[in-house]
């Protein structure tokens, strides 16, 4: 098994040598490996846990960054998330698990979301209604479409799946503008690269209430159930 709580205690019992690998010109000081920023060069203002239960844990105190060491990983060489992952498995000499997918389906694109950003009655309802912030409407690139709101679903490469709309107002239900549209998470636009941890909702104004309050949210596309409406998961 290599998943990220696996590839965190691994590197954590090899502190040391990890800690020389990614920041070479530095030293050791006691029980931590010390530098001057993850860029490697000499001083003391980072420092790595080498041993104990603190194994792996850095910070950098003129910058305030930190973490374990995936973190420090994509920091010194700059990666992503899934990039260090993948080296870092590559270093451990460990496989990734394959998941098993369903065959390959076809779908449709759907058409650009017509409509503005918020600012009459869906920016009402949101803000005033359901107290969701512009910065978050923004983070999401909510549309308003007359007393529509529009919900783009983008992948994580940008390209647009899905669009649904649905009317300004409480009870109504969102619904697709094109059909046969790859069903996927929405909100992954609003998501940094590096997170560990996501909130996964039942609702598109979910997921925005929650990152209102500062979580990392996306929603199913399709609401609870069964059958097709899980087919985001593959």
């Amino acid at each position: 098994m290599s998943d990220i709580v696996t590839i965190k205690r691994m590197l954590s019992d090899r502190a040391q040598d990890v800690a020389e690998m990614l920041l070479p010109n530095s030293r050791r000081q006691g029980s931590e490996w010390t530098a001057g920023s993850i860029d490697g060069e000499a001083g003391k203002s980072l420092s790595v846990h080498l041993r104990g239960t603190k194994a792996g844990v850095w910070q950098d105190f003129a910058t305030g960054d930190g973490g374990d060491l995936i973190d420090l990983w994509c920091g010194v060489k700059g990666l992503s998330l899934v990039q260090a992952l993948d080296a870092t498995r590559h270093y451990l000499d460990i496989q990734r698990e394959k998941a098993y997918l369903e065959p390959i389906r076809q779908y449709s694109k759907p058409s650009a979301p017509k409509g503005q950003k918020p600012q009459a009655v869906v920016m009402d309802y949101l803000r005033e209604g359901r107290n969701v912030p512009v910065e978050i409407l923004e983070k999401y690139r909510i549309g308003e479409n007359g007393n529509q709101i529009i919900f783009p679903f983008f992948k994580q490469n940008g390209d647009l799946a899905l669009v649904k709309s649905r009317t300004a107002e409480d009870g109504a239900k969102p619904k697709p503008t094109s059909a046969n549209c790859e069903p996927i998470l929405f909100g992954w636009q609003a998501i940094p690269n590096n997170v560990r941890e996501i909130v996964i909702t039942e609702g598109e104004i979910d997921a925005l209430s929650l990152a209102a309050y500062g979580y990392n949210a996306l929603s199913v596309p399709f609401g609870g159930g069964k059958g097709s409406k899980q087919r985001w998961i593959e």
